[in-house]
């Protein structure tokens, strides 16, 4: 990063710090139409729009996350370990569940009211060994 670049993002370059870079690749310069037509291309450069702290980046990029379940899943255990997770990864991010039952083909959504969630990589291996089928929703 040079110029006004690191003016802009001196603050987030720390040592360890773990960030989210958002940017465009992009030509470095123009190549007239005569130079292309022989073959001649421009080098590709990254551009730098936006750094964010790598724990924040969940809150502003996600809408809300789902959990996708089928009623044969839906036992009291099944219930009581899902609850267990979802209480003790609280968070900022709304909750959807899809419940589908292979019988009718029915397929229901809802919008949990009482829970929200942080979505961390914990989170959805703990969901993941459970058999639930997550996907996040972004905005």
């Amino acid at each position: 990063m040079f110029g006004k670049d690191h003016e802009n993002f001196l603050s987030y370059l720390v040592l360890h710090a773990g960030l989210f870079l958002e940017g465009e690749i992009d030509t470095k310069f123009f190549v007239k139409p005569e130079d292309a037509s022989q073959g001649k291309s421009s080098p590709y450069v990254f551009k730098l729009k936006k750094i964010t702290l790598l724990g924040n980046v969940a809150d502003s990029l996600l809408s809300a996350f789902s959990l996708n379940l089928q009623t044969p899943q839906l036992t009291q255990k099944f219930r009581k370990e899902l609850v267990a997770i979802v209480k003790a990864n609280s968070g900022n991010i709304p909750l959807k569940m899809y419940l589908y039952d292979p019988g009718t083909k029915y397929n229901i959504e809802f919008h949990s009211t009482k829970f929200k969630v942080a979505v961390t990589t914990e989170f959805v291996n703990a969901l993941k060994r459970l058999g639930v089928q997550c996907t996040p929703v972004l905005k």
